[in-house]
């Protein structure tokens, strides 16, 4: 394999690495918030019982409304445009143009689509039912927007290993939701 064409390649490995530590990150935010508002309480209400923090819990109190998620929404974004632009900072060589067009579009889908679940996971704590019909129309859209493509092109790296007889050391994910991106969320 020429060293240009495994440095690129190497390049993608790491990319995708981080996609997949973005990910988990984002959907994890969204998991937790999604736990305090079935759980009806706020936040910090919910860390103070993880802490074992009982003192500051008054059990006769009414039913708390749920606080607003503290979720940076400018802050992921910036991670995913960020990681984009790393990931374009290095030109692929002629032969790895189209495996670097089909991982562009998993790169920004896998990026907008956390985010449209981040905000109406967020949302949720005003518009229940607006977050839910928001949730629910991206149901089903995972494999289209991210999992065809990255399939694409982890069958672009194969082809090119296949072509220069080295073994295939690194594979790109469909998925960092466990069968689909909503599934981490129970939907």
């Amino acid at each position: 394999m020429p060293d240009d064409v495994r440095r690129w390649l190497e390049h993608l490995e790491r990319i995708e690495r981080k996609r997949g530590d973005l990910s988990r990150e984002h959907l994890a935010t969204a998991i937790t918030t999604m736990t305090a508002l079935q759980l009806g309480g706020s936040m910090s209400e919910i860390e103070a019982l993880l802490r074992g923090d009982l003192e500051g819990l008054d059990e006769n109190q009414t039913p708390p409304t749920i606080e607003k998620a503290t979720t940076d929404m400018e802050s992921m974004t910036r991670a995913w445009v960020s990681l984009n632009d790393e990931f374009l900072s290095v030109p692929p060589p002629e032969e790895c143009v189209p495996i670097r067009n089909q991982y562009d579009q998993v790169l920004r889908e896998t990026g907008a689509m956390i985010l449209d679940i981040v905000q109406a996971v967020d949302n949720a704590s005003t518009d229940r039912e607006g977050a839910l019909q928001a949730l629910l129309s991206m149901k089903g859209k995972s494999e289209e927007r991210i999992g065809r493509p990255a399939e694409r092109t982890d069958q672009g790296v194969a082809q090119i290993c296949d072509k220069y007889e080295t073994r295939k050391w690194f594979s790109i994910s469909r998925d960092f939701g466990g069968g689909g991106l909503l599934k981490s969320l129970g939907m």
